[in-house]
């Protein structure tokens, strides 16, 4: 019997020195999940199952505003390159000059009896480049105005000679 009172009580020993460890290591955790408590800014009373989730739900709720606010400067983004691309269009319909370029025949064909040709925004310049060749200032518009076909109709778009 005096071997197993031994090994009883150096069992004994073991198990309360691993006790003690343990019961180190618990209340460490206990001190750090107070500091975390307060770092928080939680009720230290608070159980660790209720400060998890609300921890997971708050972190689901930060993910959720972060898609929310890439999604708002995408779409700002998106809207601001619409504005860019509006005002550059604007910018380019503005600065278009007047009159179509000299010297080519390119305005001519297509602004026969075309139906774009009288709602466009140059129809004043085409009136006046008529009203310039009626007057006999074909020079102005086409260089190679020594041509014989420069009698017939061909860029007149009103009929009118």
């Amino acid at each position: 019997e005096s071997s197993e009172a031994l090994a009883f009580g150096a069992f004994l020993l073991f198990a309360e020195e691993r006790l003690r460890g343990v019961q180190t290591s618990v209340d460490q955790v206990q001190a750090k999940y107070q500091r975390v408590l307060g770092y928080f800014g939680e009720d230290p009373d608070l159980t660790s199952d209720a400060f998890f989730k609300s921890l997971e739900a708050f972190g689901r709720a930060f993910d959720q505003s972060i898609q929310e606010v890439d999604e708002a400067d995408r779409r700002e983004r998106k809207k601001a390159q619409q504005q860019k691309e509006a005002e550059e269009r604007k910018q380019w319909k503005e600065s278009k000059p007047a009159a179509p370029p000299m010297g080519g025949d390119s305005a001519a064909p297509s602004a026969r009896g075309a139906p774009e040709a009288a709602s466009s925004p140059s129809q004043g310049a085409l009136q006046s480049l008529m009203a310039a060749r009626a007057r006999g200032l074909r020079s102005q518009t086409r260089p190679d105005s020594s041509s014989s076909d420069d009698d017939s109709d061909e860029g007149n778009l009103d009929g009118n000679r």
